[in-house]
């Protein structure tokens, strides 16, 4: 029930920063303008969550294993070592924009899915791959 609520507060969170942009656009809006408003904030805030999802800065899928991060981690700290992008089949380069990737936010990508809540909020945003057996 905790978890529950605390992904609903994320999906509803507006940093401060966005919170005055919006009251901004608000009050420069009528009343039924202010849904439409409110509504490309929330879109806006989770498209972030989707393009700069750790696990589509890390490479791998929802449910890979400590693994698989950690091998992915270690080829990207050693290709960013040497001034070379790294690039991974998840980036969807011709979907989303461009990943950014610097020592600095792998290192924040991997501190970001260390708590299991943490995992499970990005995961919800992310993919995860099934293997079926039939």
């Amino acid at each position: 029930m905790v978890v529950r609520q605390e992904i609903r507060s994320t999906l509803f969170y507006c940093p401060q920063q966005e919170k005055k942009k919006t009251s901004a656009r608000l009050a420069k809006v009528g009343n039924t303008e202010k849904r439409n408003v409110f509504l490309q904030d929330k879109k806006e805030t989770i498209m972030k969550l989707i393009e700069q999802n750790p696990f589509r800065i890390l490479g791998v899928y929802a449910n890979a294993r400590p693994a698989d991060i950690v091998a992915n981690c270690d080829d990207m700290e050693a290709y960013l070592s040497v001034g070379q992008s790294v690039s991974f089949d998840l980036d969807f380069d011709n979907l989303m924009p461009a990943v950014e990737r610097t020592q600095k936010t792998v290192a924040q990508a991997k501190s970001k899915i260390n708590l299991p809540k943490d995992k499970l909020k990005y995961a919800l945003f992310w993919f995860v791959k099934l293997k079926l057996k039939i």
